[in-house]
């Protein structure tokens, strides 16, 4: 059988996060008989092959492909642009620029038919077919990782994998809907836009799952949304749990050479800085709306208060200092802590550091509203590092009894005096993190999917 990817994700700055991160997981871990059973047409932007390529340009060269039979297939991206909308913009600025001043309704009702036409100029190509082209020939079926790309032409066999659906979900935070936009006192324009927008997100995943052979949710949880919020019939979800990747083994670690960022005149710079020798806790992660950090720092503030010797780290791309971080709420709740000195911010760490940070916290803090996996916590469990975080959406599904629970500020802050005061809390959580985390891998993950798309013959 012939398969086709679209590896594209592996092209972008986040390459090795989300979407990324999940394909670049499932081709390094391709099974050695789906390698020799199969071939695989790898669709890609297309790169100067004559230029000193690296791996932003040639994606192949960020997996394995030892043993594997693949050619690369270039997406056609001369292809005629879709119109974005100019158009429909200076007709309706030639309209608007001849109304009386007095008639603004009107105008208000040209400013927003003009946005919405501008949000509706892609939906076409979730009808029509992926704009970029792609060379079909030969290829039984085609495997899109990204749920909000369009599936091509043609009646070729598709497969989709399917994350979450957290725009949609949490209104308010994200696509919000008309009604929750006009109680925050949006204006009716503005809320309507909203709405529509709202409305787009989850039209453009019906038409993808209708338009799909194979679909595939990474949890339960995630299948269960799809039901529910975009109308898919359940016998038509597969679900097939991701992994977690084997890290550095504790013992061969050595101290890491860090980064601390510091404030100075010329915004955040790195300095050298020795791991903490006093117990601290660990966010590894993205800045995001349902990650509620400013829990942990209320947490950690309070424990400070009441003279607890502990250090906060936080490890991630942007956590380079409050100031660079843009979600409000996670930004005030740092700046106006009386215990900055004692945050510390790494930025961006790497498999050695990240390895060393998870085995040597007192526990890993994931105060997260919702997940469509919950990857982190599994990270941080395997390095028999107790996991705090929240019980809803798929993490419990993930983390079973291994994790702790907590529900804000002040049930993060006495998880974290137990395991402070009660050295067995740990061990009893480490022996429990490390189990469950033994029950998720890659090679099952990469062998239940290629499985999958290489037996159901269904459509």
């Amino acid at each position: 059988m012939k398969i086709g990817i679209d590896i594209s994700a592996l092209q972008g700055p986040h390459r090795m996060r989300g979407i990324g991160s999940v394909l670049l997981n499932y081709l390094d871990n391709i099974p050695s008989e789906h390698r020799k059973q199969h071939s695989f047409v790898l669709y890609a932007q297309p790169y100067n092959k004559d230029s000193n390529v690296d791996e932003g340009d040639d994606p192949t060269k960020l997996f394995n492909t030892k043993g594997l039979n693949y050619e690369v297939r270039f997406f056609n991206v001369s292809l005629p642009q879709q119109n974005n909308g100019a158009t429909h913009r200076s007709k309706y600025q030639q309209i608007a620029s001849i109304l009386p001043g007095q008639m603004r309704l009107a105008k208000k009702v040209i400013r927003l038919s003009r946005g919405l036409l501008r949000d509706m100029s892609d939906l076409k190509n979730f009808f029509l077919g992926d704009p970029r082209g792609q060379d079909l020939r030969g290829v039984d079926i085609y495997l899109q990782p990204d749920q909000s790309t369009p599936l091509p032409r043609g009646r070729i066999r598709k497969a989709l994998i399917l994350y979450d659906i957290i725009p949609y979900v949490l209104d308010g935070d994200y696509f919000t809907s008309y009604h929750t936009a006009r109680v925050r006192g949006r204006s009716w324009p503005g809320s309507v836009k909203q709405g529509f927008k709202r409305w787009l997100y989850a039209y453009k995943l019906k038409i993808n799952t209708r338009r799909s052979n194979i679909l595939v949710a990474i949890s339960q949880h995630t299948q269960n949304d799809f039901v529910k919020y975009i109308g898919v019939d359940q016998q038509k979800i597969t679900v097939i749990l991701l992994g977690i990747s084997n890290h550095t083994t504790p013992g061969s670690l050595g101290k890491p050479t860090l980064k601390r960022y510091i404030k100075t005149s010329w915004g955040y710079i790195g300095h050298p800085y020795s791991p903490p020798e006093t117990p601290f806790l660990l966010f590894v992660g993205g800045v995001d709306r349902r990650r509620k950090i400013s829990d942990l720092v209320t947490a950690f503030n309070h424990l400070r208060a009441e003279g607890r010797d502990i250090k906060l780290v936080f490890s991630g791309d942007i956590l380079q200092g409050p100031d660079n971080i843009p979600i409000e709420e996670t930004r005030d709740a740092l700046l106006s802590s009386s215990y900055i000195d004692d945050i510390v911010f790494l930025g961006f760490a790497d498999n050695a550091t990240r390895d060393w940070l998870y085995t040597h916290a007192l526990a890993f803090v994931y105060p997260s509203r919702y997940e469509g996996f919950g990857l982190p916590v599994l990270e941080a469990m395997q390095y028999g590092t107790p996991a705090i975080t929240y019980k809803n959406s798929s993490i419990y599904e993930i983390a079973g009894n291994a994790a702790i629970y907590a529900d804000g500020a002040l049930s993060i802050k006495t998880a974290v005096e137990e395991l402070m005061e009660q050295p067995s809390v740990i061990k009893r959580y480490a022996k429990l993190g490390k189990s469950q985390a033994s029950k998720f891998s890659w090679t099952q993950t990469a062998e239940a999917l290629m499985s999958l798309l290489s037996e159901d013959r269904r459509g």
